[in-house]
């Protein structure tokens, strides 16, 4: 498991037995049901010093390893995934319209 992250480390160097480790959290992650699958999870440190390992929800916004860019959008991580299921179609899609932006009306108001 990767464990690594910048917000809020727990430390772990230099640990003795009965040593309390800080409180805190890790980015890990486990391997899924294929090699190239990689499931988020999120390494709690507890104050009795046992860990407790969590799914991670957060995406990849919490992992100081992957460059993120909202215009960029994210990699499509889970395609091969799908694709091999067997169980999807790939359609072209519509046209965009207003409404997806939040649009209601096209029309000037008091028109019609």
């Amino acid at each position: 498991m990767t464990i690594q992250d910048a917000r809020t480390p727990a430390s772990d160097q230099n640990q003795t037995a009965g040593q309390e480790r800080t409180p805190g959290w890790h980015k890990g992650y486990v391997q899924g049901s294929r090699p190239d699958l990689r499931v988020p999870v999120r390494q709690v440190h507890l104050t009795n010093g046992k860990d407790v390992t969590l799914y991670d929800t957060s995406g990849p916004y919490t992992d100081p390893a992957i460059d993120t860019d909202v215009r960029r959008g994210l990699p499509p991580l889970r395609e091969n995934w799908i694709i091999a299921r067997g169980d999807t179609e790939e359609y072209a899609g519509r046209p965009v319209r207003p409404e997806d932006d939040g649009i209601k009306h096209t029309s000037p108001r008091g028109a019609g």
